[in-house]
């Protein structure tokens, strides 16, 4: 049974007026014919002729093959039948070095404006990818993430540079890891690509780390290298006293460094390098010779609607009316007239049925306001045959109630069901302002931007077929200045996290600094006990040493406190990422205190208290966050347990607070409270130490370096030749 016809050409349908120029050509033709015969004085003959003339019979059927051939290049369809497609494509990651040496003139006009030039012009050649863009130097930032739009794409790309990024330097390895952490987060394994053009250079301490995780993610590396190998380019500068960078006096001269490029790509399970040196290069080309051997992912799929062809059946029909008429004779003198009433079936012989049955339960529902409902009966209806406007409706019906991923999915079905031009204005309007409500629920700035960035891009296809479409202008207005905010918030993100990254490794160093001058106090007790001589002044010395201990401990312990109200001011002190540390220092300052006490008349008691206090500078520094992000995802963790805890905790505070009060009383009774910096432990028999003081030495020794093997997960400080 044939339903749902459609003409896939409509337009075409305008041209069936035309055929009736033949009926009024031909009467035209039959009256000029009857006044040339009376005026012979033929009319009578002329009667009888008409009588018997087949050329209206002949007329009807040129008339009909007409029509059937207009209806044809309207190209009518019927029978719909759902049909899956597939748009396939990989995630593409430009990973573009903005370090001061990509400034370097051995490639025109310098390394970084070549470098962004073969970027626009890959993008312009790569159709069904999503792109990112992350640049680097001593930190690195996400200047675009992945999208399917190229304008916003290329326009991230014009506005990167090398003040985008905080420090100098070439920190491949942590820009590696940014992309796989942030922008190959929940992609397919496999599909994935990261186009990295640099000069090469230092490449930071994490890399090895890092291109474990671009295995892990079978990420494929495809390293460009720029520059001259050999002689090298000088390094320009503006607003100093000379014209090229310098250090130590000497003019720095950037060359690429291919060995180091080639070694780090060797590591990768899928690594591809290529010296381009100071040749041109046709990065489109160079990617897509090398992607072509990689599979593709699905990247959306869309169930559409194919129709059987129905103008092979109305061509036919129109032959066999031309010859009809051709074999037909021009009269008969043996036949009547007939009703050519009959006639009028060939000409409307295949016009569609153009509108189906609504679903008018729904319709009532969704006009009275009942989303719900409406919703229910769209549902029930939509089936894999259902019609591109029920979509439509079952998607105004889920926007209605804030269920835009379901909205989203079903403005989505209804594009690809080939509904009409009107209609698809309005879902690409509606799909949209979808996109725009997604990106105010998105779990990071990241994912809004990509999600309001789509939104962009529906308002721009709206006023593409309609410019004067003065809605879909406001809106996308509206949705530039959202995404224009979301720049900034994620640009101050990235500025925050390149803060926060310097503060933790500022408070590295001081911890550090406190721990190797306790460590180096406690090598000078342990000797001095084991040589069992007073050295003269050893005591003035070894106080000295004491109070500088304390006061670096301080000073750390003033960074942590500075830190967290600068960066996590609004969470509670218990839920701190630093409150670890925090209380770790204190604990080292009591120790380092105590010891200083002991020191004159009880060295083995100051030994031990050097030690604990030695313990808790190195538990101080395990704690510490590795990277802004554990900083940040443990605030968050903190703040959500202690949010989660309030209402328990509130509910027994009474009946704990009751046993604790009882408990406190009988130890008040026994003994009073003494603080630990003024007991007198010469008065108290200490435990003798399991381990000799070679031993502790050695423990410490081996967990300082497990600490500096564990320190390659964590970020490096700025480094000194910061181009």
């Amino acid at each position: 049974m044939m339903s749902e016809m459609i003409f896939q050409k409509p337009a075409m349908l305008w041209l069936l007026p035309s055929v009736g120029l033949l009926l009024l050509i031909y009467r035209v033709r039959v009256a000029r014919r009857k006044k040339d015969i009376r005026a012979f004085g033929e009319d009578a003959a002329w009667r009888g002729l008409e009588h018997h003339s087949m050329e209206w019979w002949r007329l009807l059927l040129l008339v009909g093959a007409c029509a059937l051939v207009i209806l044809a290049l309207a190209r009518p369809a019927a029978n719909p039948h759902p049909r899956m497609l597939q748009r396939e494509g990989r995630d593409v990651v430009f990973l573009l070095d903005v370090s001061k040496s990509m400034l370097a003139e051995d490639r025109l006009p310098n390394r970084l404006q070549s470098a962004k030039t073969s970027i626009a012009e890959c993008v312009s050649e790569l159709d069904d990818h999503r792109l990112g863009l992350v640049v680097f130097a001593g930190s690195s930032s996400i200047a675009c993430p992945l999208t399917e739009d190229k304008d916003f794409f290329l326009n991230s790309l014009d506005r990167v540079g090398p003040d985008t990024v905080a420090h100098g330097g070439t920190r491949v390895g942590d820009a590696l890891l940014k992309v796989c952490d942030k922008l190959f987060s929940d992609s397919a394994q496999g599909y994935k690509d990261i186009v990295l053009l640099t000069d090469g250079g230092e490449q930071g301490e994490n890399l090895d780390y890092a291109l474990e995780v671009v295995n892990e993610k079978q990420v494929k590396l495809i390293a460009i290298g720029l520059g001259d190998a050999s002689a090298g380019a000088r390094i320009p500068q503006v607003g100093e006293q000379s014209d090229y960078m310098t250090y130590k006096g000497q003019e720095v001269w950037s060359k690429l460094d291919v060995v180091q490029l080639r070694n780090m790509v060797k590591q990768a399970d899928r690594g591809a390098f290529l010296a381009v040196g100071t040749r041109q290069m046709k990065l489109g080309d160079i990617y897509q010779r090398i992607s072509d051997q990689e599979g593709k992912q699905q990247l959306a799929e869309e169930s559409v609607i194919d129709y059987d062809e129905l103008y092979q059946w109305l061509i036919a029909l129109a032959f066999i009316l031309l010859v009809v008429m051709i074999l037909m004779p021009h009269s008969m003198t043996r036949r009547t007239k007939k009703n050519w009433l009959t006639a009028a079936v060939l000409m409307l012989a295949g016009l569609p049925d153009a509108q189906a049955a609504g679903v008018e339960g729904g319709d009532a529902a969704y006009a009275r306001g009942d989303f719900q409902q409406a919703l229910e009966i769209y549902q029930s209806a939509a089936t894999s045959s259902a019609a591109a406007r029920l979509w439509y409706k079952k998607g105004n019906a889920e926007y209605r109630l804030e269920l835009y991923e379901s909205a989203q999915q079903s403005f989505a079905e209804a594009l690809g069901r080939q509904p009409g031009s009107g209609l698809i204005r309005d879902i690409t309007y509606n799909l949209g302002n979808t996109y725009y409500r997604l990106s105010g629920k998105a779990e990071d700035s990241y994912t809004a931007l990509s999600l309001v960035s789509e939104s962009v891009r529906m308002y721009r296809r709206v006023l593409l077929q309609n410019p004067q479409d003065r809605d879909a202008a406001m809106n996308m207005e509206l949705a530039k200045i959202e995404r224009h905010k979301l720049q900034q918030k994620i640009q101050k993100e990235e500025q925050r996290r390149a803060e926060l990254k310097q503060a933790l490794e500022d408070l590295k160093t001081a911890i550090e600094k406190a721990a190797a001058a306790q460590a180096k106090t406690l090598k000078l007790t342990d000797a001095h006990l084991i040589d069992d001589q007073a050295e003269q002044n050893w005591e003035q010395t070894m106080q000295k040493e004491e109070q500088e201990i304390i006061s670096l401990t301080e000073k750390a312990v003033e960074l942590v406190d500075a830190t967290s109200k600068k960066f996590f001011d609004g969470i509670p002190a218990e839920a701190s990422p630093l409150r670890a540390s925090r209380d770790h220092l204190n604990q080292a300052e009591e120790f380092e205190s105590a010891a200083e006490a002991y020191l004159i008349h009880n060295p083995h008691a100051a030994h031990v208290e050097e030690g604990l206090a030695l313990e808790n500078l190195h538990a101080a520094l395990d704690a510490l966050p590795s990277d802004p992000d554990d900083a940040e995802q443990q605030a968050e963790d903190g703040e959500a347990g202690d949010e989660e805890g309030e209402g328990e905790e509130g509910d027994e505070e009474g009946e704990e607070g009751d046993q604790e009060s009882e408990g406190d009383s009988e130890a008040q009774s026994d003994s009073e409270p003494a603080d630990a910096n003024q007991m007198n432990l010469e008065s108290m028999e200490l435990p003798p130490p399991n381990d000799t003081p070679e031993d502790v030495i050695r423990k410490n020794a081996t967990m300082q370096e497990a600490r500096q093997a564990q320190g390659a997960k964590k970020k490096g400080n700025p480094v000194e030749k910061d181009w």
